[in-house]
């Protein structure tokens, strides 16, 4: 059947792998969220700064 092709069509399909959850880097968000046009990448390099200033 198919010209010899029928154990490729009967073989299991492999299950799709869950998608992994990117590591976050930096300190945790404020209760607040990001501050105002941060985005990600800024809070994983600037964000402990900026809660260093807001202790202040």
């Amino acid at each position: 059947m198919y010209g010899g092709a029928a154990p490729i069509f009967q073989q299991q399909m492999p299950q799709p792998v869950a998608p992994v959850q990117p590591v976050v880097a930096g300190p945790p968000l404020p209760p607040s969220g990001l501050p105002a046009g941060w985005t990600m990448e800024q809070w994983q390099y600037y964000g402990q700064q900026y809660l260093d200033q807001m202790q202040q």
